[in-house]
């Protein structure tokens, strides 16, 4: 199985919308085609983009705290 480490603006841009290149490597991951690779590092950024405005109006904390 391939395993791979996503920048946190992918992560964050493929929750947040279900079109673009970010959506589809998400979408490939939750189909389990390859294994992603987090670090704390990673999350926290994560954490702290849903958290900004812009995406807040697009995803909900209980959604964020989900992923």
């Amino acid at each position: 199985m391939i395993r791979a480490v996503l920048d946190v603006n992918v992560i964050v841009s493929g929750f947040s919308t279900s079109e673009g290149i970010p959506a589809e490597v998400v979408a490939a991951w939750l189909e389990d085609k390859f294994d992603l690779v987090l670090s704390k590092h990673i999350l926290r950024g994560a954490a702290r983009t849903w958290g900004k405005p812009y995406f807040r109006a697009r995803i909900t904390p209980e959604e964020a705290q989900e992923i």
